[in-house]
């Protein structure tokens, strides 16, 4: 093999160096990026961690990119994903909160706690309406104390109907239907 040649298939290794790690850290920064736009948490998470995996990949690997520059985008990336969750979380709280689902509007409120929490660490600041999350949770509330006195209601009603059907069945047939039956097997098989 000529020194020309040689040269020339080293140089092309060289561009080579941590091309596949390189295609993976654009790749989950790009799922980053789209898990920010769409306030998903869960898919932020994911992200973050497969960009952190990658990155240590294309370290291990010597490519040849600027690691702290995409670290930073990365965090900054992440704070502003945990930031838009927690505003989509409010929005979330007020449509639970207009079904009176009281017990899921306290769920919301802890995990849009736990990621502003985390939004903080990352350096965020993250400002939470508490007057409007306030204004959901107390009507949430109502809600739930008008739909539980509406079921007992309408249970109380499911009662007597129930009971004047009971009554009345026994009456047609003297025979009442919540009678035990027979055990099973207790009838000599002869």
């Amino acid at each position: 093999m000529s020194a020309v040649a040689q040269q020339t298939r080293s140089e092309g290794a060289a561009q080579n160096i941590g091309s596949a790690e390189i295609r993976a850290v654009e790749n989950y920064m790009s799922a980053l990026s789209s898990a920010v736009q769409l306030a998903d948490v869960q898919e932020l998470e994911k992200a973050a961690r497969l960009v952190r995996r990658s990155l240590t990949s294309a370290k291990k690997a010597n490519a040849p990119i600027d690691f702290a520059a995409i670290e930073a985008r990365a965090r900054v990336l992440t704070r502003e994903g945990y930031i838009a969750g927690v505003d989509r979380q409010v929005e979330r709280i007020e449509k639970q909160a207009a079904k009176g689902a009281l017990g899921e509007c306290d769920t919301l409120c802890k995990t849009m706690e736990e990621w502003a929490e985390k939004a903080r660490e990352l350096g965020g600041i993250v400002v939470i309406d508490s007057q409007r999350v306030e204004g959901a949770m107390g009507k949430a509330r109502q809600l739930a104390q008008v739909n539980a006195e509406r079921d007992r209601i309408i249970n109380d009603h499911l009662h007597k109907v129930g009971s004047a059907f009971l009554a009345m069945y026994e009456a047609a047939t003297g025979d009442s239907p919540t009678a035990a039956a027979p055990a099973a097997g207790t009838k000599d098989d002869k």
